[in-house]
């Protein structure tokens, strides 16, 4: 992508309500367009349509689509680093950011949705503990990312 272009287009896909097939077909289609980034969300319920549809994990998405696009940037949204053990996460994003040949950008944050962290048993306090640990152990973990 050139860097004279006065703006970036990036595409957040919605990994829900659809099969793996039609995802793979849309992040596909949208590198081809040339996109300068493919964005998933982290949840783990449908946010809307059907409460029993397919929904998809966000970071098992981000390493098929590293390996199958040329976006500069691929990357959760935002992903709530209290889902997910720290040291899981920080593997986790440096193995997708090893895919994406350091295309990757994780921006964690403590955040989630009422019903996921009620239905995983977890409390604020505890989120807010993994928040400060898993920001560290991101850094040392080595991910990067082309920004």
């Amino acid at each position: 992508m050139s860097s004279s272009r006065p703006f970036k287009v990036g595409v957040t896909i919605h990994p829900q309500q659809c099969t793996i097939q039609e995802l793979r077909d849309a992040w596909r289609r949208v590198d081809e367009l040339g996109v300068d980034s493919i964005w998933f969300w982290d949840h783990f319920f449908p946010l809307y349509g059907n409460t029993n549809g397919n929904h998809f994990e966000c970071w098992s998405l981000l390493a098929a689509a590293a390996i199958d696009t040329r976006a500069p940037q691929i990357g959760p949204m935002v992903t709530c680093i209290g889902y997910r053990n720290p040291d899981l996460l920080a593997t986790i994003a440096a193995t997708v950011d090893q895919l994406s040949g350091g295309g990757s950008r994780s921006d964690s944050a403590l955040v989630g949705s009422n019903a996921t962290t009620a239905s995983m048993g977890m409390s604020l306090v505890r989120r807010a503990i993994a928040c400060g640990c898993s920001k560290k152990r991101c850094r040392a973990s080595g991910a990067a990312s082309r920004s």
